[in-house]
């Protein structure tokens, strides 16, 4: 589904990204574990397109994605929750919605924001709050069903757990594992979370100052509670 060949990329002239190469497949999750700074916001911002790749490139459902802009990359099945949700405050659970549906996804507005309910019942309640009034947990599912409205095949998650109280973690994970078990959604999250990337995971990349340093299996992370066991602090 995703080859990422070699790629590049940074802020103008500060590198961050060097020489990363993975591959996703169908219906695959794969984990980024690293601590800040190593690289695995903007690798996620450099496979959407808000970041311009330096040399490489990266290829979705077989097609050369290097140099499309991020509505292209969307439009094709990419989609992006970005860290701290992001969310517009001042529209409406429904706008907000509304505002994630691709028309290229083949279905009608209606019938998709209809079919996102039913997977996020909570949401449907509070249909017609402001995003702004809604809670750091429920903003985090509003991104999460937001991103959804447009039937991505690829979800690219970063740090889906930072700041949220447990029990919406619990739901956000359980939400995650039934949509890539019955619907085959194929998923990159970068998390810090051990036991949340562990659950959802089905292999696990660590990234160490913009550079692949391994691969683990996520069962081998019950046997180290903490990112240290995994990652230098050199």
């Amino acid at each position: 589904m995703l080859n990422v060949d070699n790629i590049y990329a940074g802020y103008g002239r500060i590198p961050v990204l060097s020489g990363i190469s993975f591959t996703v497949t169908d219906h695959q999750v794969v984990g980024v574990l690293g601590h800040n700074g190593m690289g695995k916001t903007t690798l996620l911002k450099t496979l959407i397109g808000q970041i311009s790749l330096t040399s490489g490139a990266i290829r979705f459902d077989e097609a050369d994605m290097s140099r499309k802009s991020s509505f292209l990359r969307a439009r094709a099945g990419i989609g992006y929750v970005p860290q701290g949700r992001s969310i517009f405050p001042n529209l409406t659970v429904l706008d907000n919605l509304r505002m994630g549906f691709v028309p290229a996804s083949g279905y009608p507005e209606e019938q998709a924001i209809k079919g996102i309910l039913a997977q996020f019942p909570r949401l449907d309640s509070i249909i017609d709050r402001a995003g702004g009034a809604l809670s750091g947990g429920e903003q985090q599912i509003l991104a999460l069903a937001r991103c959804l409205c447009g039937r991505p095949k690829l979800l690219l998650l970063d740090e889906p757990t930072e700041g949220i109280q447990p029990s919406i973690v619990d739901e956000i994970l359980e939400i995650l594992i039934r949509l890539h078990r019955d619907h085959g959604l194929a998923i990159i999250v970068v998390e810090q979370n051990l036991e949340f990337i562990r659950r959802l995971s089905d292999r696990v990349l660590v990234i160490e100052k913009g550079v692949i340093t391994g691969e683990i299996s996520p069962l081998a992370l019950e046997e180290t509670p903490e990112l240290g066991g995994y990652v230098s602090t050199e």
